[in-house]
């Protein structure tokens, strides 16, 4: 078997290619670090954020859950003055209807 003889040509084109590719990389690597110098306190400042971000909705989920609380007790106490209410009205026209009952009976019975 005889062995394949490489042109230059191709031989330039592909270290063309491997040089470009890592240009390109080398390049994206360069922008990175310029746009980033610092990753790690860029993350802790992120970070730093986010928990105080956190925090201040804690609050707020805080706040409206003491608030939520209120009116809950509130329309609790609403509801059991209108059945307090309700009840007595129905009490009170149980106690009337059986009084009457009780009168004309006995009206009934004097005759």
């Amino acid at each position: 078997m005889a062995k394949r003889k490489v042109s230059s040509g191709t031989l330039a084109a592909a270290a063309s290619m491997a040089g470009r590719a890592l240009g390109t990389v080398a390049g994206r690597v360069d922008r990175l670090k310029a746009d980033h110098p610092d990753p790690l306190a860029e993350a802790g400042q992120a970070l730093a954020k986010g928990k105080a971000k956190m925090a201040k909705r804690t609050g707020a989920v805080a706040k409206k859950t003491r608030k939520a609380a209120k009116k809950a007790r509130r329309s609790g106490a609403k509801a059991v003055a209108k059945a307090t209410k309700t009840l007595t009205k129905r009490v009170t026209k149980a106690v009337t209807t059986a009084r009457k009952t009780v009168s004309r009976r006995a009206a009934r019975l004097k005759r």
